[in-house]
């Protein structure tokens, strides 16, 4: 079995946060930034996973996307660091927060929770990644 944690492919990592003094309090550029990155974070309830999920159904094939998830169940206000498991049917088969977000990421992602299902773990059938 290979247990593994990708992190965020979607929309993109907030690099800036190590490289923008980021936590600068009542800075424009700065909630400009935070405002742009909740803007493009994936909603799994919208829909904006779902051409992964039809090119897995397609090829047959596990995609397994680490995503900046807009979570639905804290208003739309909260990014969480997710690990989404899409199966080779194209069903989001599992959905897991990143438990907790290091020191700089907590200024972009929310602390995980028990909502989802346990990380996943992959054997043959996610095929013989690292």
């Amino acid at each position: 079995m290979k247990h593994f944690y990708p992190h965020i492919l979607l929309p993109a990592y907030p690099l800036w946060l190590t490289r923008a003094d980021a936590a600068r309090f009542d800075s424009g550029i700065q909630k400009d930034l935070h405002a742009l990155y909740l803007a493009q974070s994936v909603s799994i309830p919208v829909g904006h996973l779902s051409p992964i999920c039809r090119t897995a159904d397609q090829r047959k094939i596990a995609v397994v996307p680490g995503i900046a998830e807009r979570t639905a169940d804290r208003g739309n206000y909260t990014n969480c660091c997710s690990c989404v498991f899409i199966d080779a049917d194209g069903q989001i088969a599992s959905v897991h927060h990143k438990l907790m977000p290091t020191y700089e990421e907590r200024l972009s992602w929310g602390i995980g929770g028990s909502r989802g299902t346990p990380a996943p773990c992959y054997g043959e059938s996610a095929g013989s990644g690292p």
